[in-house]
């Protein structure tokens, strides 16, 4: 099975762990050395990003809220439940796979017949 979403080195992910904790809510992550300030960067495609000097780019802030509470780094697409791409608040992530993913976006449910099909069943 192919991973469709970019591994991270033991390096990012101790420095993810020493530099930021979650907290909760739709603003989720804190940086560890000053609570107040909030860890969120600027949006790409409507999602909320965190610059990560390490590694030199921006990284998802969902991705890294799903690592932090679960201690795993995410395989597959982390998918927003109620599809606010930038409330990353951990109840509100799921891990999905590609094709659930594909079928979540067509607004299909999970077991059911595509339009396609019905239409070829009628």
């Amino acid at each position: 099975m192919p991973v469709l979403v970019k591994q991270r080195s033991e390096a990012v992910l101790s420095y993810l762990r020493s530099r930021y904790m979650y907290v909760g809510g739709e603003q989720p992550l804190r940086r560890r050395d000053n609570p107040r300030i909030l860890s969120s960067g600027s949006r790409e495609k409507g999602y909320a990003v965190v610059f990560v000097p390490i590694v030199g780019t921006n990284i998802r802030r969902s991705h890294i809220v799903w690592f932090l509470v679960t201690g795993k780094w995410p395989t597959n697409h982390i998918d927003h439940k109620d599809r606010v791409r930038h409330n990353d608040d951990f109840d509100n992530l799921q891990e999905l796979t590609q094709a659930e993913n594909n079928a979540r976006k067509q607004g299909r449910l999970y077991g059911q017949p595509s339009p396609t099909t019905l239409r070829e069943l009628a």
